[in-house]
């Protein structure tokens, strides 16, 4: 299974939902609200290892963090993987 961390931060329940119903665990909604809750709350342990203060603000964030050179470089040696999970055509 495949989830990409956009997708996890823009659609937290839909992907939750996902992974469980992928490992054969109880998806329905009474079990994936919660957890949702619990994993993306600003008390979650995860918080502290935050790098934004909203979590939609780190999506992409590469694109101008990064130097021209260094996505240059990045693109030539992953430019494969970078296609494959849509970061780039």
């Amino acid at each position: 299974l495949h989830v990409r961390y956009e997708d996890l931060i823009l659609a937290p329940e839909e992907q939750i939902c996902r992974i469980f119903s992928y490992l054969e665990v109880d998806s329905s909604s009474q079990v994936v609200e919660p957890v949702a809750k619990k994993v993306f709350s600003t008390q979650s342990d995860l918080a502290a290892h935050s790098t934004t203060t909203d979590p939609k603000a780190s999506i992409g964030r590469w694109r101008h963090d990064m130097s021209a050179d260094l996505q240059e470089h990045c693109a030539s040696k992953l430019g494969f993987a970078l296609r494959t999970f849509r970061y780039m055509n």
